[in-house]
């Protein structure tokens, strides 16, 4: 679909699978379980996305998707500030680790809802 140049947005099964966007960007990725099955080979390895394919479905196109990218989906200014901050790049860390990312920091509207390590947040 992607080389069809169709949009793609992603978001979890839950609560049949994990809700954790990250997990599903290491599976979109890996196109393993997130127990490692099948051990031998990805499923479907045709349909391994590269890491920012995989990040702007899960995060960018939501703006596209609701008809609502004048206010989400990018940073820019004007638009709304929700972000995540990862306490590390997923760049960096092997593909079967996406989904151990801890989660630094989170912001709603550009005001700070969850920080790890602070409570009071």
């Amino acid at each position: 679909m992607k080389d069809l140049g169709l949009h793609l947005m992603f978001s979890s099964d839950a609560p049949i699978e994990s809700n954790s966007p990250l997990e599903g960007i290491q599976a979109a990725v890996t196109r393993r379980g997130l127990r490692g099955e099948p051990p031998e080979s990805p499923w479907n390895k045709a349909q391994c996305l590269p890491l920012e394919h995989a990040l702007k479905a899960y995060f960018s196109e939501s703006g596209w998707a609701t008809g609502r990218e004048e206010d989400f989906g990018s940073i820019v200014p004007g638009k709304r500030a929700d972000l995540t901050v990862l306490a590390k790049d997923p760049f960096r860390v092997p593909a079967e680790e996406i989904g151990e990312i801890p989660v630094s920091m989170t912001l709603v509207n550009g005001m700070v809802v969850f920080q790890r390590g602070n409570p009071s947040v």
